[in-house]
């Protein structure tokens, strides 16, 4: 039998073969497209796909945001249980609507540079805010303003009007800001019974004791929640390459096969889709993924974790 030629025609079969495989024995939700693949494709091609976003067609971030949020869960309708689905789903509504800058930087990969003039002006925008990552994942998240002074009105404005004024001013007169001080917070009329609240409700979080001026990182409600399902996926991501005999290397049949089939799948990462999560490992630097006569194949970069 003779070797099987590495053309653009084998490869594109074999990514054909793989993604059949997936869809046969891990179906994936209608409309979604594989991350992934979308880490191959420049960013400025992607078309609009409704009459509204022809009319006010979004920037090429705000395309890369939107793709890795609508692909981040597996859908409940595989489960076969109706209490595990119900939990499930309720656990999920609970949580904030975030991207990590990890996974943009996957996408970017090849042109960083883009990326920090693209958030930067969508910072300045008012389009999206960016939080920092205090419980000891590092790096940051990627917030759309819609959602989060949406979220902002509907949590603060009915019971505390007055320190709502206050934030969302303060919040929108500072788009780029990622944290306050104490003095920063009291000039703008929020007191310390406030800073309790906003803490308390999830929008501030205590980053500095130490020195005599308190720091506030901005932050969002169960962030903290989502943050453990991400640390524990990336960890077992990175165990399951360091594990395999093969030096450190994986297919992504292979993967996607353990982690659908593990214990802590749907019970502890709520069905968290692998490609989000392997997304985050590649921008993130922790792993690489390259192409084989077999299929798509992950390998550790070397980076500590």
């Amino acid at each position: 039998m003779g070797l099987v030629k590495n053309t653009p025609q084998s490869r594109k079969k074999q990514v054909e073969n793989l993604t059949s495989y997936l869809n046969k024995t891990h179906p994936r939700p209608a409309k979604t497209v594989s991350l992934l693949n979308q880490s191959n494709v420049n960013l400025h091609t992607i078309e609009p796909s409704s009459t509204e976003s022809l009319i006010t067609k979004p920037s090429d971030l705000q395309h890369a945001i939107a793709h890795i949020k609508d692909n981040m869960w597996r859908s409940t309708e595989l489960l076969s249980s109706e209490k595990l689905k119900v939990s499930t789903e309720h656990f999920r509504s609970a949580l904030p609507n975030i991207v990590l800058k990890s996974q943009l930087t996957g996408l970017y990969r090849f042109n960083p540079t883009l990326l920090e003039q693209e958030l930067f002006k969508a910072c300045q925008d008012a389009k999206i805010r960016i939080i920092l990552i205090n419980n000891g994942l590092g790096g940051s998240v990627i917030i759309e303003n819609e959602y989060f002074y949406d979220l902002l009105q509907r949590t603060l404005q009915k019971e505390y009007p007055e320190l709502y004024d206050a934030f969302n001013s303060l919040l929108r007169e500072n788009p780029a800001a990622t944290s306050f001080t104490q003095d920063e917070l009291q000039a703008a009329t929020i007191s310390q019974e406030s800073e309790r609240i906003l803490v308390n409700a999830g929008f501030l979080t205590l980053c500095n004791t130490t020195s005599q001026d308190k720091t506030f990182t901005v932050c969002i409600p169960n962030l903290g929640s989502l943050l453990k399902i991400i640390k524990q996926a990336r960890k077992w991501v990175v165990d399951s390459l360091r594990q395999s005999k093969n030096k450190s290397t994986l297919s992504e049949v292979n993967l996607q096969s353990r982690w659908v089939h593990s214990k802590d799948f749907w019970v502890k990462n709520k069905g968290l889709d692998l490609s989000w999560i392997l997304l985050d490992c590649y921008g993130g630097g922790y792993c690489n993924k390259f192409m084989s006569p077999t299929g798509l194949h992950w390998k550790l970069s070397g980076k500590s974790y």
